[in-house]
């Protein structure tokens, strides 16, 4: 019997039923290989794989994203300092980026990742280098006295589909999009012709730009080769907007109508102007220059050597071979 019959009998504590938790989300993200890498570009490719997912409407609102620097090397780093490129949905887990306005011949590191709540999912770091200028030139022997390179400075293929050659002023290894006398920064006190007789007669290694650019097998033309390079058959190709020129050995290459630039583009598939390295030696503020012409000017379908280009002005170099 109770000592104090007033008190309720106690009862034993009860336990709140437990409730299963389910099994653990999981998220996995492989970091995917790169594609199509250019001189500035890069596809980026992820996978994404996500188990035991709750009925969350906010997975839906998760972002993917993959890190990109030339410098950071882990995936915090990359994650915390590198660019950032969101990516976007393919199918079965698959997402991809398009890397944009890298440097040329540049080694970057890359990781894919994202974000749920607190907690970053990453995947592995990978890397992969932009193409160099260099990787597209090859000799071809037209049968004269010097090989000539087969695409111009910046493009990818001889008839440059895809409007990559750049563009030069005359003298200055740089390319440049605005060409005027103002920012014009060739050397003009050491090419000035018959006002100095220390003066260079063409230009020298270290202001040739396809020398500095595609490396020291190749130099610009000189006056003398361009007008070798005319006792070629020409033949236009107006779906291309190419000139293909063979030389006496059955070997072609081809030129693009790239036009010319000052501070616009001008005559852009309907005419070319090529740099020489050499200028008259009467005028220091000009530069001989191959020019082509389908429909620019009267008259059409022209080749010949321009004496009066201006330096200033921006046009395609196309090299030629020195390593022999």
């Amino acid at each position: 019997p109770s000592e104090n019959p007033s008190e309720e009998p106690s009862e034993e504590p009860s336990e709140e039923p437990s409730v299963d938790p389910g099994p653990t989300m999981k998220v996995k993200v492989t970091t995917g290989e790169a594609k199509n890498v250019t001189f500035y570009f890069a596809n980026l490719y992820c996978t994404v794989a996500v188990e035991n997912a709750p009925d969350d409407p906010d997975l839906a609102k998760v972002e993917v994203y993959v890190s990109v620097s030339s410098t950071a090397k882990t995936a915090d780093a990359l994650i915390e300092d590198g660019y950032a490129y969101y990516a976007g949905y393919l199918y079965d887990g698959d997402w991809y980026t398009d890397s944009e306005d890298l440097e040329v011949g540049t080694k970057y590191y890359y990781v894919a990742w994202l974000q749920i709540g607190d907690n970053i999912y990453k995947g592995d770091v990978k890397n992969f280098s932009t193409k160099k200028y260099s990787d597209y030139a090859e000799p071809v022997d037209l049968g004269l006295s010097v090989k000539w390179c087969n695409v111009n400075i910046g493009a990818m293929t001889p008839k440059d589909e895809d409007g990559l050659s750049l563009y030069f002023a005359w003298g200055e290894i740089e390319p440049k999009w605005t060409f005027t006398v103002d920012n014009y920064t060739g050397n003009q006190e050491l090419y000035v012709g018959e006002e100095n007789p220390k003066s260079k007669k063409k230009l020298q290694l270290s202001d040739d730009a396809a020398y500095k650019i595609l490396g020291r097998d190749w130099r610009m033309p000189t006056h003398a080769e361009l007008e070798e390079l005319l006792t070629c058959s020409f033949e236009y190709e107006s779906q291309s907007h190419c000139w293909k020129v063979t030389g006496p050995s059955g070997k072609s290459i081809y030129l693009p109508e790239c036009g010319s630039m000052t501070d616009y583009l001008f005559g852009i598939y309907k005419s070319g102007w090529y740099w020489s390295s050499e200028y008259p030696s009467w005028e220091p503020t000009l530069a001989y220059a191959l020019y082509l012409n389908s429909t620019f000017s009267s008259p059409n379908y022209t080749q010949k050597i321009n004496k009066d280009e201006d330096r200033y002005t921006g046009n395609t170099i196309r090299a030629v071979y020195r390593g022999d």
